[in-house]
């Protein structure tokens, strides 16, 4: 719901690709012909603020096979959308989004373990690499930092040198930044936690 809603600079609006939406009793808004929505939330729709219109690009049911996503993030080279998700068991999954067309490309699985949440991703400042901050265990009071390569289409775990991962409790406005001139990530949590600061390079926390 939260972080599925991002901006396109390349594209100039807003896309909203898959989360959360009111389904009515029994889902009825979701499924049922005239409802408010075409379907379930495996959506993907394009928002214009100059226009204040929006435009349906299409579903997992229509054209965007495997779509569902619950965290996005956009590419700053190329405007594509990124978007991940986890299953009940703790595979960690992506599909890549051309925002313009709604086509989408379901990249590589990973078997996280106990991964149960995938709380925040961002890019990196070159645009290359993906972190993606996921709640571990059933208790989602324990994080995991996992690096994405989009160019190799590959999962790396980070290590906590000289730190430990945040343990904070699972909040749906957790979010993860990076800093366009320190590389440093920036995580940070609504619930009075302390701010984490992370240097991909070293390691350190």
């Amino acid at each position: 719901t939260h972080q599925s809603v991002r901006w396109v600079k390349q594209l100039g609006s807003v896309v909203v690709a898959g989360s959360s939406t009111f389904s009515g009793s029994g889902d009825y808004l979701w499924h049922e012909n005239g409802g408010a929505w075409l379907n379930d939330p495996k959506d993907f729709w394009t928002y214009n603020p100059i226009s204040k219109s929006f435009s349906y690009k299409g579903s997992a049911l229509t054209n965007l096979a495997n779509f569902y996503a619950t965290r996005s993030v956009v590419s700053p080279i190329d405007g594509k959308l990124y978007c991940f998700r986890s299953d009940s068991n703790s595979h960690l999954y992506c599909s890549k989004v051309e925002p313009r067309t709604g086509a989408t490309e379901v990249l590589a699985g990973l078997d996280v373990g106990d991964i149960t949440q995938t709380a925040s991703s961002c890019f990196d400042k070159t645009g290359r690499f993906i972190y993606l901050l996921c709640a571990k265990g059933s208790a989602l009071d324990t994080f995991r930092l996992i690096r994405y390569d989009t160019q190799t289409d590959s999962y790396a775990t980070m290590p906590a040198n000289g730190g430990a991962l945040p343990n904070f409790a699972y909040d749906e406005c957790f979010t993860i930044e990076c800093s366009k001139k320190t590389g440093k990530l920036y995580c940070i949590s609504n619930n009075s936690k302390s701010l984490f600061i992370y240097d991909a390079t070293t390691g350190i926390s």
